[in-house]
């Protein structure tokens, strides 16, 4: 079965550390997705397909105690991975912008990547400033505005991030 050209999410929130657990979070499908293919995808964000503590999307279901309704929704993705600029939008849900970084005392684009060579979630990622709005679901995610993200593409199996990949 194919997955090509659906998109799915993650929308999570502790009030604590993550590791300290307690979080919540809620799965968000394409609804373009057949009910074979929801299901497929709902495995893969809940992270039921990996080994333990192999890929974020286990972490993020192990260390969330509240499971809110899945959704199914139009999600929009549109980005410019090596330009940092991405934008994600669930209607009725969230937005997503993210944009490069600035250099503080020039203004000019500062390009920060972080480099995790033993990383579960990456191995290589591209810092990006990012704002956050969400709109009357079931997570608030106040305060988000030019916070911290991470930009990569990433490519992984139920063992985790695939090492010898020339994008990881």
């Amino acid at each position: 079965m194919s997955l090509d050209g659906l998109t799915g999410g993650i929308t999570a929130k502790w009030l604590d550390p993550i590791n300290e657990g307690n979080g919540e979070r809620q799965i968000i499908i394409d609804k373009k997705a057949s009910s074979e293919q929801l299901k497929a995808i709902e495995t893969i964000l809940s992270g039921e397909d990996t080994e333990e503590t192999t890929t974020i999307k286990w972490a993020i279901n192990a260390m969330t105690s509240t499971h809110h309704k899945m959704l199914y929704k139009s999600v929009k993705v549109e980005g410019d991975i090596p330009g940092r600029n991405v934008q994600v939008v669930v209607d009725g849900v969230f937005e997503v912008v993210a944009e490069p970084t600035k250099n503080q005392v020039t203004g000019e684009v500062h390009r920060v990547r972080i480099d995790n060579p033993n990383g579960f979630e990456f191995t290589i990622f591209d810092m990006a400033s990012e704002t956050t709005k969400t709109v009357g679901r079931d997570i608030s995610l106040p305060n988000n505005e030019q916070t911290h993200s991470h930009i990569c593409e990433i490519h992984r199996n139920n063992s985790g991030v695939i090492k010898n990949s020339p994008l990881c």
